[in-house]
């Protein structure tokens, strides 16, 4: 996955996923298709940077598990993570090269009554623990001091995601065997106004909301 920004605001958690299937180690594009996880059951939604098939095996993990509610699954979430990491690695033609990776749940917690979201790092590094969740209000991927920099209007969210993700679009990004040990922390290399690297965003926009009624989404914007 390349693009995954989450914004929380006090009545809704917004998703913003673009379409870009990579290979991680050569950066080449290999497919085009949504790679948002819906999780209806929970009011709650998945994504992950790194391979394609995170988000698939986690949701089918999630799909098999006995979580009574969202509040119980972000509970165990850490150890979840990991035993599901553990379990598909040792099937039968098991994909054992799980990378790095980051993911983010999100969801209407009853337990708050309100929106909230989390991430976590798939691997330990300088600023946040490996399988620790870390709740957020804002995380960007990629991003750079340029996307750090840019606000996000919860009164017109659909708007304001775009605008980012298109900022995004147009910057370039190292790759993860590019990563160093100081811009691993940011999933991508950081890029100040890089001429190399890789343009990762790619395909289309899409925009999920999470709220009291429930989870919505859709594709606010194609790229050829």
């Amino acid at each position: 996955m390349s693009a995954l920004n989450i914004f929380v605001t006090a009545d809704a958690v917004h998703a913003f996923t673009d379409g870009g299937l990579y290979d991680p180690h050569s950066m080449k594009l290999q497919a085009i298709a949504p790679k948002i996880a819906l999780l209806p059951q929970y009011s709650a939604i998945l994504g992950s940077t790194g391979h394609s098939f995170i988000p698939e095996l986690l949701q089918a993990s999630i799909n098999r598990s006995e979580f009574a509610s969202f509040d119980d699954m972000v509970a165990g979430f850490p150890t979840f993570v990991s035993e599901s990491v553990e379990f598909w690695s040792k099937q039968p033609g098991g994909l054992k090269d799980w990378g790095r990776f980051t993911i983010a749940l999100a969801g209407w917690s009853e337990k708050e009554n309100g929106p909230i979201a989390y991430v976590m790092r798939g691997w330990s590094n300088l600023d946040m623990q490996g399988f620790k969740m870390h709740e957020v209000l804002r995380s960007c991927s990629p991003h750079d001091s340029v996307i750090e920099s840019l606000p996000f209007d919860g009164g017109h969210a659909a708007q304001s995601g775009l605008d980012i993700m298109r900022v995004q679009r147009s910057r370039k990004f190292g790759s993860y065997t590019a990563a160093t040990t100081d811009t691993a922390r940011n999933m991508l290399a950081r890029t100040e106004d890089r001429t190399d690297g890789f343009q990762i965003v790619h395909g289309f926009c899409q925009y999920t909301r999470v709220d009291c009624d429930g989870i919505h989404t859709k594709i606010i914007e194609r790229w050829s």
